[in-house]
């Protein structure tokens, strides 16, 4: 789990359907929902943030 420093969060996905992605939760939206998946698996979400910077 990692930090966007507001409060939200990004975690990684280890088990079920969504095995090995990446996805956003907005605690501010509902901390237990996830938002939006960020990346299709872990080096592509490293990717695009490093891409960003």
């Amino acid at each position: 789990m990692a930090g966007d420093g507001c409060g939200n969060y990004y975690v990684f996905i280890n088990s079920g359907q969504l095995l090995g992605k990446v996805a956003f939760v907005d605690t501010m939206s509902n901390p237990n929902t996830i938002e939006k998946i960020v990346g299709n698996n872990l080096w592509i979400f490293l990717r695009s943030l490093l891409m960003r910077g």
